[in-house]
Order: C-alpha cells, then structure tokens, then sequence
C-alpha cells in the first residue's frame, strides 16, 4: 500500500509535502507573476460595448466607506478603470481594477494581511448630509456593509459588499452598490471593484450586481497565465 502524504498548503511559499515514509518532501511550484502579466488580464473597455472608455485611477482603492489605502510595502502596480454612460440617465457599471507585483510570494501574502485587516467596516452606518467646500452637498445616507472569504480558480479571495441607500434630493433618490475583491496569488495581489448606480434599485439588484462582479473576476482571472514556474517563495 502507498504511504500516504502529508500536506500542508501554503499560497504564499512554496509548499512541501512530506510523505509518510520520512522522505525528502516534494516542493510544489509557487506562482509568480510579473506587473506586465498582471496588467495584461485587465478587462479591455472593448469588452464592455460601445460607449466605454478606460482611463488610468489613483493609485488608492476604498477599504471601508471612504478610508482610501495603496497596496502595502513595495510593490510594482497597475491600475485603471472602465465607464461609460451610454444611456444617457443612470451611468453603467463602473469597473476599476488595480494589481501590484510583489518581489516574492511572502511579501505579497503579508501586504493582503494588512488589507484584510484594514478592511473592517461597521455592517450599518448613518452618514448626515454632507457639506462640500466646492459648493453643493451630499444627502443623507444609509450604509450596509458585509465580507465574505473564500477561494477562486486558485487565488484566495476577500470580498466585500457594501450598498449605500442616499435620501432623496428632489424627487430622485439614488442608490449605490459596490463589490470589491482582494485576491491574492504567490506574489500577486489584484483588487477589482464594480459600482452600479441605480435611481429604481429593485429587490434582485445587490443579487444582478454580485453576479457582474463574480463573472468579471473570473474572466480577468482567466486571461492571468497558469503555466508558471516556481517562484522565490
């Protein structure tokens, strides 16, 4: 009978796998990725339809409401965001994704520890209207916030979902939903957001918008390349 193996997974070192009968473990291969792979994966705006546009953003992507972080240590990065308002009313989903190449696997997987434990949010919150220094406001408002962990297609995943319901100015009301996914692979770390505005929010919309950011993450995920070798761990 064939000893059995023993492994412990590691995402971010190379694991070593040591089999039953005391011999020299196996090292499986740890992705790595460089910053032109990783930009290369971006979701093109042709992608989207006609009337999208891509633009480069900051270099800083939300974390909780309006607390603004960069990717943590040093890193090489890449970002940019995907718009367009084709309808003329209510704007299409906005799409932003940004990626940073680590020099190593542990430097990536410490860099996604300090955003998750930056990304902590009051599942509720009540924001009063807001003042704006250039003039004009921001009504009232009511935050719900939630996070949710897991794996896909190999990369571990931290996402969260927040939808802010705004007071109506006028005779509008508006209301925003945003997804964002940390994902963390050997020494990759991507964090990809979609925002839907909507002035008619309907009782599936947080579902339609989940379901947009869970297919975008897989098609950006798919065009990464998987035939990897073993990077420095």
């Amino acid at each position: 009978m064939a000893s059995a193996v023993v492994c412990a997974a590691i995402v971010v070192s190379a694991a070593r796998c040591m089999a039953g009968d005391g011999s020299e473990p196996a090292v499986q291969p740890v992705p790595h990725y460089t910053l032109q792979e990783l930009r290369g994966a971006f979701t093109p705006a042709a992608a989207m339809g006609e009337g999208f546009k891509s633009e480069t953003v900051g270099w800083k992507f939300p974390l909780c409401f309006d607390k603004l972080s960069k990717f943590p240590g040093t890193a090489k990065t890449a970002a940019h965001t995907i718009s367009g308002d084709i309808r003329g009313t209510t704007p299409d989903p906005r799409r932003r994704e940004w990626a940073a190449e680590y020099p190593d696997a542990a430097s990536a997987r410490r860099a996604f520890e300090t955003l998750d434990r930056g990304v902590s949010c009051p599942p509720t919150q009540s924001v009063p209207r807001i003042e704006r220094d250039e003039g004009g406001f921001t009504p009232p408002s009511e935050h719900r916030w939630r996070r949710e962990g897991g794996t896909v297609s190999g990369w571990t995943q931290l996402r969260t979902i927040t939808r802010v319901d705004y007071g109506r100015v006028g005779k509008a009301a508006m209301t925003t939903f945003r997804v964002q996914d940390f994902l963390l692979r050997g020494n990759a770390v991507l964090v990809i957001e979609i925002s839907h505005f909507t002035t008619k929010p309907g009782d599936d919309s947080e579902t339609v918008v989940i379901g947009t950011a869970t297919r975008q993450v897989e098609r950006l995920l798919s065009r990464v390349p998987e035939d990897r070798t073993l990077g420095p761990g």
